[in-house]
């Protein structure tokens, strides 16, 4: 019995092979390499059903514009669909790691917007106190009052956009001072 099943089998395999048809073994060394990549990108898998959302990145991008994202994408696939930063970008103004959000304007600052000390003028929103916040346009001392009272709540600001979870910021006053503070 077993002298019968391999004889079909080696038929088989001739049969195959005289067609012009070659069989499918592969050894180790047939199989291309699994290209590495640092991160996983949900967003690159086909996904019928998934919501489009648009935000606008402007600022040290190669093509400053709106785009079209999937929900639930990080600010990083923004980036790479505007091109990449610049060689001027200042990376630790924007969180690459944040989700992106329907609507929102990212803005990446440039290295000139911070001096090497640090401050350039520029307002850290992380440790700014009341009457130093007062000092942007448009912020008052309710408005700074919620930003520090939401900081110690919830915790440092990851990005500037975070700004926009504070009762009484709105998108209009966030554009006002985006180019005077940092995280």
């Amino acid at each position: 019995m077993k002298q019968k099943v391999y004889l079909l089998l080696v038929t088989a395999l001739i049969i195959m092979s005289s067609c012009g048809k070659n069989v499918p073994f592969k050894t180790k060394g047939d199989i291309p390499a699994k290209e590495e990549t640092d991160v996983i990108r949900e967003s690159d898998e086909a996904k019928p059903d998934a919501e489009v959302i648009y935000a606008q990145i402007d600022g040290e991008v190669i093509n400053p514009g709106v785009y079209e994202v999937i929900a639930g994408d990080r600010v990083f696939t923004l980036v790479e669909k505007a091109g990449g930063l610049t060689e001027d970008a200042l990376i630790s103004s924007i969180n690459m790691a944040a989700v992106v959000e329907d609507g929102v304007s990212y803005h990446v600052l440039s290295k000139d917007a911070v001096s090497k000390d640090g401050e350039g003028g520029m307002i850290n929103i992380n440790t700014a106190d009341v009457d130093e916040l007062t000092t942007l346009q448009g912020i008052g001392k309710s408005k700074a009052s919620a930003i520090v009272k939401y900081r110690e709540e919830n915790g440092a600001f990851k990005s500037i956009e975070d700004l926009l979870n504070v009762p009484g910021i709105k998108e209009s006053t966030l554009a006002k001072i985006r180019d005077k503070i940092i995280v």
